[in-house]
């Protein structure tokens, strides 16, 4: 089996699940979602309940078994002198590295594994699994069909704790309002009569202090205990401006219309190591501003 280590917030959640998920299919085995971290979390709740998922939970004797396997002195001897695959495999940082993911026995991933090289070859069936089966609100209906009825651009202004001035803040930093700008100016160049669907953590911090010189909307109909709202909206747009946020990317990502144009954000973090390493987690095919 693989069994996958859930955290953080969705966005997150979904790349560990589309990793742990995209192993199993290639080693044609079971799928196992280890969600402790949320057992005593009052900040981030698991989300993936909203999708049709491989929604199999591991159980602690389950990961207590994998584990006691991993640290079995024969297969530590193993790892030291044959290179042996690992039973429990830890993202040492944040660089895609295809050897993370080449066992093919019994397996427990913990990592953010932030990028789509992890899970490329099974994109039609990720993309199958993210999609919504939970019903929109009326609210969230009656949007939808505004953004399916124009041109609809989402940006996505991603505030919350990053935007707070500190630790987080100097790892993350945030998107600034020339980014957005530019990046509206760049797809209404491509685009006729594009109507800009503004999606934030803080909408209305976006509304004082965004101001594109083009038609706008803003969606401010959900919080974060209905994200998915959001996210349904964002992939039933046209094109998209993301944040460095992994949500916004997942919004941009499970759009298959054909002509699509996404920009992203030049630095993803602040801090120029991180950065560094998340190179690969732009698609080649999207533009960075």
């Amino acid at each position: 089996m693989v069994i996958t280590k859930l955290f953080g917030g969705l966005g997150n959640q979904m790349f560990q699940y589309a990793c742990g998920r995209a192993l199993s299919l290639k080693n044609k085995s079971e799928l196992k979602l280890d969600l402790s971290f949320f057992e005593n979390q009052s900040f981030r709740e698991y989300g993936l309940h909203h999708f049709p998922v491989v929604e199999n939970i591991a159980g602690a004797r389950e990961i207590d078994r994998l584990r006691k396997r991993h640290n079995a002195k024969l297969n530590k001897l193993k790892r030291r002198l044959f290179n042996a695959k690992p039973y429990f495999v830890h993202e040492k940082d944040l660089e895609s590295n295809p050897n993370y993911l080449k066992t093919q026995h019994d397996v427990y991933i913990d990592g953010y594994w932030q990028s789509e090289k992890y899970f490329t070859d099974f994109s039609a069936q990720i993309k199958k699994d993210f999609r919504v089966k939970t019903p929109p609100s009326s609210e969230n209906k009656n949007m939808l069909a505004v953004i399916e009825s124009c041109r609809a651009i989402s940006l996505h202004i991603r505030r919350g704790d990053i935007a707070i001035k500190g630790p987080l803040n100097e790892i993350h930093g945030t998107c600034s309002m020339d980014y957005y700008q530019k990046a509206a100016d760049l797809i209404a160049s491509e685009t006729s009569n594009p109507v800009f669907f503004i999606f934030s953590d803080d909408i209305l911090w976006a509304r004082q202090h965004l101001n594109l010189n083009h038609s706008t909307r803003f969606v401010g109909i959900n919080d974060g205990h209905s994200a998915f709202e959001d996210l349904r909206l964002m992939y039933h747009c046209d094109h998209h401006i993301i944040a460095n946020s992994t949500f916004s990317w997942w919004g941009a990502w499970l759009n298959d219309k054909s002509g699509k144009i996404t920009v992203a954000p030049e630095v993803w973090f602040a801090d120029t190591e991180l950065n560094r390493q998340s190179a690969s987690i732009i698609p080649s095919n999207w533009i960075r501003i």
